[in-house]
């Protein structure tokens, strides 16, 4: 690590970038006690330079750190929250907006305390709000949808009833990331954070169920406009996305719709060495959705070794299963898994394989 101190910036991009590699393959909370010192004094220093890369790669070693440690980095946090919040604030790239964002949320959800995490939600919310004095192009659109993915998270850290009382009133501004002018994975992520919300709304109301169908909703937003969008928006960007895109949007806005109409979340499932992660709640699923973008390619060995993150996933049953190969596979209820389509094809492909070299084999 010293030679981030000598060297100058390239190398100091480069360095940062193989730490963050390096921690999110493998679980190293040993080691880090004895570096975390250092470690916090070069990062400090990289996410205050003006060098774009240099604070993003600081900001994913930071998620990582947290992702070890959790609450015992609540004084690191004093130090970085400040300086997160100048860069989202200041900074000209949305990279950088996009990367200190996820940066504050993660810390936030980890160790905060329900005050800083209402905060922290009207916080991001005065993006989104403020998004039409903006021209939403595809980096700025990036950072919108770490926006609601983020204050999806912290939502889920609080009691529904506060969120049904308080936060409701939120939906006036995500529903308007539903029109077709936006990118699909910005799109996608309102789909999702209405489902959220309308799934807490459900699942607090259940005295009268017939009382909280869809019309509950129209003091927030027109709901017909809105069913209408989830509806025929493949129809409207044919032209405009790619077939696996548009078979993705399809999929998500009938989950929502579904969840709009009658309360009823997606089942989504994770299956590794052996065991089946099931997901069965939007706050469960957008919880896994964002600890897996945090930790990127390292989320399967950190859900296997590193037991804050199992803590994190929440509630989601595990269900031992057999046969398996050992990898991860996900898929939601409804739909079929890719990858066990892959394997299938890929045992009858030995398997012919087999026979032939043995009918070969014969012949000669």
């Amino acid at each position: 690590m010293g030679e981030t101190r000598e060297r100058g910036n390239v190398t100091r991009e480069a360095l940062l970038g193989d730490i963050q590699d390096r921690l999110k393959h493998s679980y190293c909370i040993d080691f880090l006690e004895t570096q975390k010192d250092e470690l916090i004094r070069i990062l400090l220093l990289a996410l205050d330079s003006d060098v774009e890369k240099e604070i993003i790669n600081s900001c994913g070693i930071i998620n990582l750190l947290f992702a070890h440690f959790g609450a015992k980095f609540k004084s690191f946090f004093a130090k970085l929250e400040p300086i997160l919040k100048r860069n989202i604030k200041n900074s000209l790239h949305y990279t950088v907006k996009t990367a200190c964002t996820e940066t504050l949320v993660w810390c936030l959800f980890l160790i905060a305390e329900d005050t800083d995490i209402n905060q922290n939600i009207d916080y991001l919310i005065e993006f989104l709000s403020e998004k039409s004095d903006i021209t939403v192009s595809k980096q700025s659109a990036a950072f919108f949808q770490q926006c609601l993915d983020m204050w999806c998270l912290l939502i889920t850290r609080l009691e529904k009833s506060f969120v049904v009382d308080e936060y409701l009133y939120c939906l006036e501004y995500i529903v308007t990331f539903l029109s077709s002018d936006y990118e699909v994975n910005l799109r996608l992520a309102a789909g999702e954070s209405l489902a959220l919300l309308a799934s807490i709304v459900y699942d607090i109301e259940t005295l009268d169920e017939r009382q909280y169908s869809m019309n509950y909703f129209n003091g927030y937003f027109d709901v017909p406009d809105v069913v209408d969008l989830l509806q025929t928006t493949n129809e409207i960007q044919n032209r405009k996305i790619s077939k696996k895109d548009r078979e993705k949007q399809r999929d998500t806005f009938k989950e929502v719709l579904n969840t709009l109409q009658t309360g009823h979340s997606p089942t989504e499932q994770i299956t590794v060495l052996g065991n089946k992660r099931l997901f069965s709640s939007w706050t469960d699923i957008k919880r896994m959705q964002s600890i897996r973008s945090v930790l990127g390619s390292g989320f399967l060995l950190h859900l296997q070794y590193n037991p804050l993150i199992s803590d994190y996933l929440g509630n989601s049953a595990v269900v031992q299963i057999t046969n398996t190969l050992g990898v991860d596979k996900q898929s939601r209820s409804g739909y079929s898994s890719s990858a066990e389509e892959k394997d299938r094809t890929v045992k009858r492909k030995t398997g012919r394989a087999v026979k032939m070299k043995k009918l070969e084999g014969d012949e000669t």
